[in-house]
């Protein structure tokens, strides 16, 4: 009887000083902790930043192009236009070419000086073996077919369309971890209910002894009441294994770097009512949810996409200018560089590309006939899931109602037999029967809660109003 007595209060330390040094968390606290630890929020925000680039790569292909060239060329053998007798090499000269053709360059007067002259001259033309040039050129796209604005349009929209991921992702995580805070609440209230029927059990117990002692009561009630002790406090035993368990799968979906004895959850469920007409959460889904609202801005790409294709059937228009230095030269001689500045504008027109272009148009507008029926089929199924989740919604509803009013009444019937058992009007075993409808009319309204209250997150997220300030 002394052992049982001591592990009694033992136990019973024990419940109250659980939870005495752990560290308390609120929802918002562990929503904080599980944006800033999700991986997959990450990933949607790197993706966030691939698209701003992208959209700047498009407004820098409207800028202006510069470019630094230079080269260097060694001909080994070339052709030259101006050696065009027989046998006449690089190195050639007009007097020996004139005295070839059977012209005597001697019975004319000054006729060597003008022949040397035209040597000297088409000497300076003769191609040098050694060119080298170096400069700077500019480009400037004045048409490009209108794929810079297209593309500008798409990076934009892509844009839109990441940050809508971005926040249905958001949701997600803030549904998932609001959910298991949800379920670690309830799973501590069912531990705390445990706690209490520990404490009711215990009271119990103590009448029958002294019912016993003052020699009103029966050993067989002692026993009874002894036997529902034990069965309680194995109860509240896996009320404490449950919790755990809830708040390990809390813990590490939120990163929560303590051990699970040092957490403690801080909140309850809400407080307010949440309500809407089905014709209405249908209406909203259809427009606001966010998964749809992606397929819109995809088909809306899509479009433009088909739209970028049609646009190679236009002309390129450009414009710029060149600022070089060329020298040609051969090794014996001295290196003399010469500008070359150029302004120039162009067209290019593709006449025919083997029906690429219009393979191209196909293909884009089956891409925007597959979005259209991926859109349908996934407004369908949101629909349908809406209705659902309505359905789950206000039954649940109904049901917390009737487990609010159940504990109430439970309550009223124990204190009800709690004084009657004193006063010996009842035995022992209703007053049990009481306190265990007692304790699970609490248990009932804190499934009914939870259950509730996950329904409206479920709703929220359909509705795509689940954002997380």
């Amino acid at each position: 009887m002394f052992k049982y007595e001591f592990r009694l209060a033992l136990v019973l330390v024990v419940i109250q000083l659980t939870g005495a040094s752990a560290k308390t968390y609120s929802l918002d606290a562990l929503l904080e902790m599980g944006f800033e630890n999700s991986e997959e929020i990450r990933i949607v925000e790197q993706e966030m930043k691939k698209a701003e680039s992208l959209e700047k790569e498009y407004y820098g292909k409207a800028l202006p192009t510069i470019a630094f060239n230079s080269n260097y060329q060694y001909a080994h053998k070339s052709f030259n236009p101006l050696a065009t007798g027989e046998g006449m090499g690089d190195e050639f000269s007009i007097a020996e070419y004139l005295q070839s053709q059977g012209i005597s360059v001697s019975a004319e007067p000054g006729s060597y000086i003008i022949a040397g002259m035209l040597d000297g001259m088409l000497g300076s033309l003769t191609p040098k073996k050694n060119q080298a040039s170096a400069g700077i050129s500019l480009q400037q796209p004045i048409f490009a077919q209108g794929k810079v604005l297209t593309g500008l349009k798409i990076a934009k929209l892509y844009n839109r369309s990441l940050l809508c991921k971005w926040q249905d992702t958001k949701m997600g995580v803030k549904a998932k971890i609001t959910k298991l805070f949800y379920a670690t609440l309830l799973a501590q209230r069912n531990e705390e209910a445990q706690k209490n029927a520990v404490s009711l059990a215990t009271e119990a117990h103590r009448i029958a002894v002294l019912r016993l002692q003052a020699g009103n009561g029966t050993e067989l009630d002692t026993l009874n009441s002894r036997l529902h002790l034990e069965n309680s406090l194995n109860s509240y035993q896996e009320a404490q294994k449950s919790r755990r368990m809830a708040l390990d799968a809390l813990v590490k979906s939120a990163g929560i770097a303590e051990k699970l004895d040092a957490v403690q959850l801080d909140g309850d469920f809400p407080d307010e009512e949440y309500a809407v007409e089905l014709d209405s959460a249908i209406t909203r889904v259809q427009s606001e949810n966010k998964k749809v609202v992606q397929l819109n801005v995809a088909r809306e790409i899509q479009r433009h996409l088909v739209t970028l294709v049609k646009s190679d059937y236009l002309p390129i228009v450009y414009c710029g200018g060149s600022i070089s230095k060329i020298t040609q030269f051969n090794f014996d001689d001295k290196v003399y560089w010469q500008d070359d500045q150029r302004l120039y504008i162009g067209l290019t027109y593709t006449l025919f590309s083997g029906m690429q272009r219009l393979q191209k148009i196909r293909q884009a507008k089956s891409d925007v006939y597959s979005i259209d029926q991926t859109r349908q089929l996934a407004i369908e199924g949101l629909e349908l899931a809406t209705r659902n989740a309505w359905e789950d919604l206000e039954t649940s509803r109904r049901r917390l109602r009737q487990a609010e009013s159940l504990c109430a009444l439970a309550q009223k019937a124990y204190t009800v037999s709690k004084k009657a058992y004193e006063l010996g009007s009842i035995k022992l075993i209703d007053l049990q029967d009481s306190e265990q409808k007692f304790n699970g009319a609490h248990i009932a309204l804190n499934a009914a809660q939870f259950t509730f209250h996950s329904a409206v997150v479920d709703m929220r997220v359909l509705l795509g109003d689940y954002i997380y300030e």
